[in-house]
């Protein structure tokens, strides 16, 4: 695959930035089956800055879909989002975040309204 050596010179290149860890972790779960690879990637964006937007979108999506942990998914993307509250966070990735929210919330059984009212 051509684009796994770009995703690793990047992160080589910027290893201090844990947007560019997050989307190299998805590319390693979704690009090329590794989700090893994905979970190193990700605990390291996580360690650098766990309510980055990106980082926390990343994390729950991988959450939800390799470990079906929807728990833990809406706690990181709770934190995100209210860290991000102060209106810095661009309209189309707030709703991004809000839209993973949802999805965690509604994966917990039972909490369909609950989800429904976070739009």
């Amino acid at each position: 695959e051509w684009a796994a050596p770009l995703y690793q010179r990047a992160v080589s290149i910027s290893p201090a930035d844990p947007h560019v860890h997050a989307v190299a972790a998805r590319h390693a779960w979704e690009g090329e089956g590794r989700h090893d690879k994905a979970e190193d990637l990700l605990e390291r964006a996580m360690a650098l800055e766990p309510r980055h937007p990106t980082v926390a979108l990343e994390a729950a999506r991988f959450m939800m879909t390799s470990s079906r942990d929807a728990a833990s998914a809406e706690f990181v993307l709770k934190a995100a989002i209210e860290h991000n509250a102060g209106g810095f966070l661009p309209g189309l990735q707030r709703e991004h975040l809000r839209f993973a929210l949802a999805t965690a919330i509604s994966e917990q059984g039972g909490r369909g309204l609950e989800a429904e009212q976070i739009f």
